[in-house]
């Protein structure tokens, strides 16, 4: 009798996410203990927000919203040739990128990073993706916050 595939435990953490990029967390498989080879095996996503597409090989793709901001909880499944399946929790934490879309919250969160360097993520405040906070970034805020409120009335008269 075939053994069914498990995983490693009843409530797995995967790789933080940033909001507003491509997510590349940790493939299902390596959280998967199976008596045959995972090649065998099948993932999906039975429950959670929709910016997470989890592909039947385990691929993990997407890109969560400023509205996923903070832990995403997630139900997946994996499944053998016979049918046997196993169903765990998934938590992605998304972080914020302090973008400017989001007018004084996304400001502050970006001064708190100021001139950090090879921060890698930089807690969501590098937004040209050089490991450093710079204006380089502050520039991209502040255009990012221009157009945001650019469609905004006026309100003082000309």
């Amino acid at each position: 009798m075939s053994q069914p595939p498990s995983f490693i435990s009843d409530l797995l953490y995967n790789a933080d996410g940033i909001e507003l990029r491509e997510y590349d967390g940790q493939s299902l498989a390596g959280y998967v203990e199976s008596p045959e080879d995972t090649s065998g095996l099948t993932f999906q996503k039975e429950d959670g927000p929709d910016w997470l597409n989890v592909a039947g090989d385990d691929t993990l793709s997407g890109i969560p919203l400023h509205s996923n901001v903070g832990e995403n909880i997630f139900t997946v499944r994996v499944e053998n040739r016979m049918g046997i399946f196993d169903i765990v929790t998934m938590a992605i934490n998304v972080m914020n990128t302090y973008s400017g879309t989001q007018g004084m919250e996304d400001l502050l969160g970006f001064a708190a990073q100021w001139l950090a360097l090879n921060c890698g993520l930089c807690g969501g405040a590098d937004l040209d993706g050089d490991a450093n906070v710079t204006i380089s970034d502050f520039a991209i805020l502040a255009h990012n916050w221009l157009v945001e409120w650019d469609d905004l009335p006026l309100t003082v008269p000309l």
